[in-house]
């Protein structure tokens, strides 16, 4: 579906095959090509719609000449391979972002996690094994790619005949980067800020970032001082009220904080006894991976300010509050 933002920027909602349903790729006019800010997954289903999208804007996929990935999920970044096999676009990502798709790319699906790392958090092992059954799938929605340019925090970046600003905003993935248009005020903020759901904010054993909520917080921080008439974010509305969500946000998780610690009580508990209690059996094996990712964030970002301790005991990991 094609949504016209104004005469030089489109919105390209494209399906999904999971529980998000969509997510919004945004085409930008450029009188020497397009630019495209996110992509889409590597399905053929999600390949048709952008292509469709694109004609309907009046142009060809071999007019877009370069594709900006706010991150590595598949979902931002699935069909840039395929989109550069047609119209040789330029791929454009942060640099250790960049890195991390590559190599998930280049290893096997049985080496993408390791389940020592989340059998000692309490994870049963036939538990991470029903999880594991997804991950070949996950891979498949990136089509192999070669990052072109890999940039840095603050950086100058023109899409189209538009200039932005990279705005690097760690927490949802390391390398997530927002693109800030000064003179209209418009922040392209990828997965960093929505506003029907919270971004997913997860720590797994492939994770670069220790305490990756914590890093979330700052980039919310960060973002809170940048003056945004309008976001654009890839699920969801438009956001035209832009510092307010983003302090709801941040509230949000203060609360996720304090269920955690009402959990705990004075117990000792493992992250997987945290996580069932604070959301519960999930319907899908990817789900309550996502849960089970979330609460080890909470549980590290809780740790870091002395409201807890690890304790690790034969072989397992224990939480309590200090």
């Amino acid at each position: 579906m094609l949504l016209e933002i104004s005469r030089d920027v489109y919105q390209l909602t494209l399906p999904l095959p999971f529980r998000l349903r969509e997510v919004h790729a945004y085409l930008i006019k450029g009188r020497e090509g397009y630019g495209l800010i996110d992509c889409g997954i590597n399905t053929q289903e999600c390949f048709e719609a952008l292509e469709k999208s694109i004609l309907e804007a009046g142009i060809q996929l071999t007019d877009v000449r370069s594709v900006f990935m706010t991150h590595y999920h598949s979902d931002h970044c699935g069909l840039a391979g395929r989109i550069k096999e047609v119209s040789g676009a330029s791929l454009i990502m942060q640099s250790g972002e960049a890195e991390a798709v590559e190599a998930f790319l280049e290893i096997s699906p049985e080496q993408v996690h390791n389940p020592c790392f989340y059998i000692e958090r309490g994870l049963p092992a036939e538990k991470f094994e029903e999880m594991q059954q997804i991950f070949p799938y996950l891979k498949s929605l990136i089509s192999p790619l070669k990052i072109d340019e890999r940039i840095e925090d603050g950086v100058e970046i023109w899409l189209g005949d538009l200039r932005f600003e990279a705005i690097w905003t760690p927490g949802h993935t390391p390398g997530h980067v927002c693109l800030y248009q000064p003179e209209r005020k418009w922040l392209f903020c990828g997965d960093h800020v929505l506003i029907k759901i919270t971004p997913h904010v997860g720590l797994n054993s492939r994770s670069t970032l220790a305490n990756p909520l914590a890093h979330y917080l700052d980039s919310l921080k960060k973002v809170i001082k940048l003056d945004v008439k309008l976001a654009f974010p890839s699920h969801g509305p438009l956001i035209r009220q832009f510092k307010e969500r983003a302090q709801e946000l941040m509230v949000h998780h203060n609360q996720r904080k304090e269920a955690i610690l009402h959990i705990l009580g004075k117990e000792r508990k493992s992250a997987y006894e945290i996580s069932t209690a604070l959301f519960g059996i999930r319907s899908t094996h990817f789900e309550n991976w996502m849960a089970f990712a979330e609460t080890l964030a909470h549980l590290a970002l809780l740790a870091s300010e002395d409201k807890l301790e690890e304790i690790r005991e034969n072989g397992h990991v224990l939480y309590r509050i200090r």
